[in-house]
């Protein structure tokens, strides 16, 4: 592991951890136009809701946890096995950047039953809330 501060990466011009964020950032990216995650919400559809703004009609989708329908500017495709796991990757043989990669991948483009649709409150109150806890109590 680098030394914090020290710049190692990249023509020595990033850190440990900048070199990773931008690793990770490319991922998250590329997962956005991941097929099952666009599948997901196709499976979430459940009609149409209008818009209070414009009073049009767009589709509706209904979140997995508390059953309420939203657009879908107001849903996560939400990872039931989160990216990185509760524990991190403290057990992994193949650790490179504090990350398991083959884990990581896996996890961030999995199939469409890997991952649930939910709203904004379920997602960030909720099931994000609950593994940021659990994360702490392992470091």
């Amino acid at each position: 592991m680098g030394k914090r501060g020290v710049k190692e990466y990249c023509n020595n011009t990033l850190t440990e951890a900048a070199f990773r964020g931008r690793i990770i950032n490319t991922l998250r990216r590329l997962s956005m136009g991941w097929k099952p995650k666009t599948l997901a919400f196709d499976n979430a559809r459940d009609g149409y809701i209008k818009n209070p703004k414009t009073g049009k009609d767009n589709q509706a989708f209904r979140c997995e946890d508390c059953g309420e329908r939203f657009m879908k500017k107001y849903l996560k495709a939400d990872h039931i096995d989160p990216v990185v796991p509760l524990e991190g990757f403290k057990d992994s043989q193949s650790v490179w950047l504090g990350y398991d990669w083959s884990v990581y991948l896996k996890r961030l483009l999995c199939e469409v039953r890997g991952f649930q649709i939910l709203c904004h409150p379920c997602h960030e109150t909720g099931k994000t809330q609950k593994e940021n806890e659990i994360r702490r109590s392992h470091k």
